[in-house]
């Protein structure tokens, strides 16, 4: 029962789209929508894709149909195959998208790392540049992991955030109003 209901989600809506996903093929990217906009093939769906394949063909093959294991294991080959080709840079990141914010994601490299998308000499790159970024301080904030390399934050021309404001800009406070400020977010000061 349960590989049945996992079908039906994983099922795209026409048997052209087996591949890739993108926004309009249920291609969901991240759980925070407020001001991100993202276009074209998504990298981090097509991973989960990928490892949902795996598990569904591996359900398939433990309750003795292998014939349809056989087909759910091909879906993972070729989006194996395909995201890194798709989505990598020349130094082993993964993009976001082919379309608005096609910047080079952290977590979508990660993910594909952890879920073993990337192999040999891809691997091996990644690694490497992940690694040497971490050391750089350019990977991560007081411990947690960006989502966008320090050297490689905001163009305006792939961005996924959409915002009236240029980057890094910067208004004079004026007086008493850090103090309302303080009692929105209910800090002192």
């Amino acid at each position: 029962m349960i590989v049945w209901k996992w079908r039906l989600k994983f099922r795209p809506p026409n048997k052209r789209c087996f591949g890739l996903y993108n926004r309009r093929i249920q291609g969901v990217d991240f759980g925070f929508r407020d001001v991100i906009y993202i276009t074209g093939k998504l990298c981090f769906p097509s991973i989960l894709k990928f490892r949902a394949s795996q598990e569904i063909a591996e359900m398939f093959e433990m309750s003795g149909n292998g014939n349809k294991a056989i087909i759910y294991r091909d879906i993972a080959r070729r989006l194996k195959d395909e995201i890194p080709r798709t989505f990598s840079d020349n130094r082993g990141m993964l993009l976001a998208s082919t379309g608005k914010s096609n910047q080079p994601d952290v977590w979508s490299t990660a993910l594909a790392v952890y879920f073993g998308v990337l192999e040999g000499d891809n691997l091996d790159k990644t690694c490497q540049f992940l690694a040497d970024s971490y050391k750089k301080g350019t990977l991560a904030y007081k411990g947690n992991m960006r989502h966008i390399l320090t050297s490689d934050d905001f163009n305006d021309s792939t961005a996924w955030e959409i915002s009236l404001a240029k980057k890094n800009t910067t208004r004079t406070v004026r007086t008493g109003e850090h103090q309302q400020l303080g009692l929105l977010c209910n800090c002192k000061g």
